[in-house]
């Protein structure tokens, strides 16, 4: 079985590479595995709660139930056999469906190369009971052979759960530059690697053309990828529906082309309001795009010479008390030069810095979460 399982990752990773992958998961998002009276031990991808339903990697929770796995690399499917029931999972498709034959759609997404499915309808589809416990939090599958109680699990497992929370931010910062990339973008980048830090490029289409090397470095290196369009002219990106649309195709194309990549995120000029209105907003979902804007505006580009003091110092004033803020910078020389201060201040709070994620639901000014 652990020669199925091992082969089960290594194809996922093969095949699912560039699938979406969850957000990132911070202290308060963490939640424990049980099954039976034991916890469920994950070496690298966590399990996390997205909208009130716990997701775990099916590996390690089908290693702990003894099921047989096998992965069907010719339509991606897995099936996941114990007992005489059985799942079968379509990755492309995000199905599962059951031993008889009842198929349900889940968001199924890859969290570090590992597949995460839910929980409770998996344990409960094999026959165990599924319960919560707030204290840790624990979510829990259990059978006849279970001994303790929910609260005994808990406690006697307390320490680990302590630990394994630990490792996990307590918030994290998405820093965010528009208008690259430009002669200052290999700078930026430059400071980023200096800091160990994330960020996330909402791009313009001549920028893309005109320096793909930088663009390649920042997919290279795990930087977020995101569109900002073609003209960054109000009076042109806004003046249909389609026309946004079209210029985010017209901009995704041009990162195709240098990095074989496409994205799904973006971001309008100048902020979504007032322009991106309800029809707006519903034809860059229907073309598949996810939209931001940001909770914390540096104003680097507010002025023509802005003083690299002030603009840290509305980051560190706008931060105060946000959690996961999304933090608005320009590729320009002042921002450059306030860099290094905005990621040290944001170190020293204690955020961790990490690229936006296609699979996040975005953040915008409409609170319109698609």
């Amino acid at each position: 079985m652990q020669r199925i399982l091992l082969l089960l990752t290594l194809l996922i990773i093969l095949t699912c590479s560039f699938t979406a992958v969850a957000h990132a998961q911070t202290q308060s998002e963490y939640v424990a595995i049980a099954f039976n009276d034991k916890l469920v031990h994950f070496p690298d991808a966590m399990p996390e709660v997205v909208k009130g339903v716990t997701y775990l990697p099916v590996r390690f929770f089908a290693e702990a139930m003894g099921a047989r796995v096998e992965y069907n690399a010719a339509n991606e499917t897995v099936r996941i056999d114990s007992g005489s029931q059985h799942v079968l999972i379509d990755i492309p498709h995000k199905k599962i469906t059951t031993a008889d034959g009842v198929t349900t759609s889940f968001p199924l997404f890859m969290k570090k190369n590992r597949l995460m499915v839910p929980f409770r309808f998996i344990g409960e589809t094999f026959g165990y009971d599924v319960s919560y416990t707030p204290h840790g939090p624990i979510a829990r599958a259990k059978d006849s052979r279970a001994r303790l109680t929910d609260e005994e699990v808990y406690s006697a497992n307390k320490q680990i759960i302590l630990a394994e929370k630990a490792k996990l931010p307590d918030k994290i910062a998405y820093v965010t530059f528009d208008d690259g990339p430009n002669q200052y973008t290999a700078q930026i980048l430059d400071t980023l690697a200096r800091y160990e830090a994330k960020a996330t490029f909402f791009m313009l289409k001549g920028g893309i053309d005109n320096y793909p090397a930088q663009v390649k470095r920042m997919a290279q290196s795990g930087h977020g990828l995101a569109l900002h369009g073609v003209t960054h002219n109000a009076s042109q990106i806004y003046a249909s529906p389609w026309a946004v649309v079209n210029e985010m195709e017209a901009c995704n194309a041009a990162l195709t082309r240098v990095t074989g990549l496409r994205t799904n995120m973006v971001r309008v000029p100048y902020g979504s309001k007032p322009w991106m209105t309800q029809s707006y907003r519903d034809a860059l979902v229907n073309a598949g795009y996810r939209m931001w804007d940001w909770t914390v505006d540096s104003y680097d580009s507010r002025s023509i010479n802005p003083h690299p003091d002030d603009i840290v110092q509305e980051v560190a004033d706008q931060t105060a008390g946000q959690t996961a803020p999304v933090i608005l910078l320009h590729d320009r020389q002042a921002t450059l030069e306030a860099l290094p201060r905005i990621l040290q201040h944001l170190q020293q709070k204690k955020y961790e810095l990490r690229p936006l994620q296609g699979s996040m639901k975005p953040h915008n000014f409409w609170n319109d979460r698609r």
